[in-house]
């Protein structure tokens, strides 16, 4: 996957400015866990836990391509936080940034659900999902609802701190939170079962009942948080 870091890393590193919706917001709360693969670190960690929110209101900061949708925001009830082996370590960013991108048919990837998090200085999150047979999304508008763990064949979390880093495989992922079923961009969902507040939609079977506006989308990123891991990194050093 590639990415252009220069313009990635100018889209994170920009002033975030907010503007506050007419439409009453919407947010989403995505469960996941899994299993360590990669602990450079030796830990000895085995599992991890953690959870993401974002708002279905936020808008598409990159309306140039219909293939790439990408959403961020800020405050207190949107971000990202994870744990491993029940508590033994454990990192919030909720209240700085989060983003959610969208990449529908994305040329090398296929279709991919990217939740990243970061506590505005060294921590950073990634929540990497991605169909290969570009088969999932219809299009790169923001998700109201959480495909099924298994529409994805590679579902990755990594984490990386300044005294911490490993990465995993998501056996897990689950919407805790929000999701309205019907979504147009998740055509075969009828509903979540994994989540009690949405066994399925049986008063909306045409689609959403808030529909949110596809404002288009941007070729940015391919996913390219694996470049700005690197800024990172260097920064460190």
């Amino acid at each position: 996957m590639t990415l252009k870091p220069l313009l990635l890393a100018t889209l994170l590193a920009a002033p975030l400015v907010l503007v506050l919706p007419t439409a009453r917001a919407v947010p989403i709360t995505i469960g996941f866990s899994g299993t360590v693969d990669n602990d450079p670190y030796g830990t000895g960690w085995t599992d991890f836990t953690g959870q993401f929110t974002y708002d279905t209101t936020w808008s598409d900061l990159a309306p140039g391509d219909a293939s790439v949708g990408i959403y961020q925001g800020s405050g207190p009830a949107y971000g990202m936080l994870v744990s491993v082996d029940g508590g033994a370590a454990s990192w919030d960013g909720y209240g700085q940034f989060a983003m959610l991108a969208i990449q529908d048919d994305y040329p090398g990837v296929g279709d991919q659900y990217l939740g990243y998090g970061s506590d505005g200085n060294f921590l950073t999150m990634e929540l990497v999902l991605t169909d290969s047979t570009a088969s999932l999304f219809g299009s790169d508008g923001i998700l109201t609802d959480l495909p099924a763990l298994s529409s994805f064949d590679w579902p990755r979390f990594t984490l990386f701190d300044t005294d911490a880093e490993f990465g995993g495989m998501v056996t897990s992922l689950i919407c805790l939170d929000g999701c309205v079923a019907g979504n147009p961009n998740d055509p075969g969902d009828p509903g979540d079962p994994g989540d009690p507040n949405d066994p399925g939609d049986p008063g909306n079977p045409g689609g959403n009942p808030n529909p949110v506006p596809e404002p288009g989308s941007l070729a940015l990123l391919g996913l390219g948080l694996a470049a700005l891991t690197r800024v990172r990194r260097t920064h460190r050093a």
